[in-house]
């Protein structure tokens, strides 16, 4: 066997083993990305059903809510106040901040 040949099957060695190496670096990744995506979803579901709650003990109070309106309006009782409408703006903006 000639050096050149001995060269030439040390390059395609190494080159397969980069290869090898690349192969090996994708499959790892790709696990950890599934493992990722677990997570997340786990996450995801909790505050999905945090909200679910959340909801289910707000109805009942933005039913009264609705009705005493409603009430207000017929009756020409309500009134709007701009100082509370900004009250209720910027605490519900502090509140979606955390």
């Amino acid at each position: 066997m000639r050096i050149e040949d001995k060269v030439r099957l040390g390059y395609e060695s190494l080159a397969r083993l980069d290869k090898q190496k690349e192969l090996e670096k994708k499959d790892r990744d790709s696990v950890q990305l599934k493992k990722q995506d677990r997570v997340e979803i786990s996450r995801a579901k909790k505050e999905v059903d945090t909200l679910k709650i959340k909801l289910k003990n707000a109805s009942d109070v933005r039913i009264e809510k609705v009705k005493n309106i409603k009430e207000q309006i017929e009756s020409g009782t309500y009134d709007i106040s701009g100082k509370k409408v900004a009250e209720k703006i910027v605490n519900l903006a502090i509140d979606n901040l955390f």
